[in-house]
């Protein structure tokens, strides 16, 4: 359940954050187009971050599913898969609509999901440990008064 939370609330405004910080630049030096940043792309962020929600809560659920399904491979494996599958999942949405008909640099937007799965899964794994670390007790030292 905290990993399905973590993927929903958290996953779509990094894909956000990605889009506008990553990707379109990305794309734009692929393009060799004018790259420009300023106060419009945190503007820009700020405002795609409720249209993410929209667009970005089933990519990101599935995400979520296949990192439940690599739960028991190496921390570097299972975060590796889960970006590979954010990708898929990422590119999705914008490849169905396209028909796989546009620039060659359309590429790059899977990085929109593979950013956003990596940080999840990065953020799951790493509470996951520091639970298992609170769940192993220490044997218990007994108090100056003998009891245990």
């Amino acid at each position: 359940m905290k990993r399905l939370m973590t993927f929903a609330l958290i996953g779509p405004p990094v894909g956000a954050f990605a889009l506008i910080f990553i990707v379109i630049p990305l794309q734009a030096i692929l393009d060799d187009s004018k790259i420009e940043f300023g106060l419009v792309q945190v503007q820009t962020f700020l405002a795609l971050i409720p249209l993410s929600y929209v667009v970005g809560i089933i990519p990101a659920m599935l995400a979520a599913l296949a990192d439940g399904a690599a739960r028991n491979l190496p921390i570097p494996v299972r975060i590796l898969c889960v970006t590979v599958a954010g990708y898929l999942f990422g590119f999705l949405p914008l490849w169905w609509p396209l028909k796989g008909g546009g620039k060659s640099s359309e590429w790059v937007f899977g990085l929109v999901g593979a950013v956003a799965a990596a940080t999840c899964a990065w953020l799951t794994t790493s509470w996951q440990q520091r639970a298992a670390r609170g769940t192993q007790s220490s044997p218990r030292q007994p108090d100056k008064s003998g009891r245990p």
